[in-house]
This record gives structure tokens, C-alpha cells and sequence, in this order.
């Protein structure tokens, strides 16, 4: 129990707080002020642990991340502030993170080919 709270203390700090948290203050608890701000139930709460322990735990060696040959992994640099707006998204809709984000990055596709033309990917190996 202590550990899928420590996962909705990380969350919330990479909300509110712009550092990351020290060993000690990472297992202190959220100030009830910024969870009276952000309006969060105790159901949203278990709702994202359920989530969060669906897909928990680090993938063995030699397989891939993502049981979907279609995700791959990518690192990308971005807005620190949008960055905590998505988590603030994913945590008010009781989301992953990545669901926000593919989610965003697909509506964009979908509106930039509605605006040009379809893209058309060439085949792997063409």
C-alpha cells in the first residue's frame, strides 16, 4: 500500500513542484492543501493505482517495452510547463501519462493532414 501511495506522491509533485524530490522528501506526504487544489478524489486516486499496478513492474531483458509492436521508446526534451499540465491532464482523467501524450500527438496528426494531405509512410526496408 505505501508504494502505490508513493507512486500518487511522485505524480503529484511533478505537477506542483518544479525539482525533483530528494530520497527523504520523495516518501513525505503531499501537502492536503495542493490535494484540495487539484480537487482530487479518494476514487481518482485508486482508479489511477489500479491503473498504475496493471502495467507495473520493469520489463525483462531481451523484451520489448510494450507488448504493442506499434509504441516504440523516445526520449524527447520538452516544456517543463506543458510537461506538468499533461501530468495534471493524465491525473484528472485517471490516464497514463503516455496515453496523454500519444493521444495529443495523434489528434495533431489528424489535424495537420486534414489541413495538408494524408502522409503516406513508406513500408520498413523501402
Amino acid at each position: 500500500m505505501a508504494n502505490r501511495k508513493g507512486h500518487m506522491k511522485e505524480l503529484l509533485r511533478g505537477i506542483v513542484s518544479d525539482t525533483t524530490p530528494t530520497a527523504e522528501e520523495k516518501f513525505t506526504d503531499v501537502p492536503q492543501e495542493t490535494v484540495e487544489r487539484l480537487k482530487i478524489t479518494p476514487e481518482m486516486e485508486e482508479a489511477l493505482n489500479r491503473k498504475r499496478e496493471e502495467l507495473s513492474g520493469r520489463p525483462k531483458k531481451g523484451r520489448p517495452r510494450s507488448k504493442d509492436p506499434n509504441e516504440i521508446h523516445a526520449t524527447l526534451i520538452l516544456n517543463k510547463d506543458d510537461v506538468r499540465k499533461m501530468k495534471y491532464i493524465a491525473l484528472m482523467e485517471t490516464k497514463m501519462v503516455k496515453e496523454v501524450f500519444s493521444e495529443a500527438i495523434s489528434y495533431y496528426v489528424e489535424m495537420w493532414e486534414s489541413e495538408h494531405s494524408k502522409i503516406k509512410l513508406p513500408k520498413k526496408g523501402e
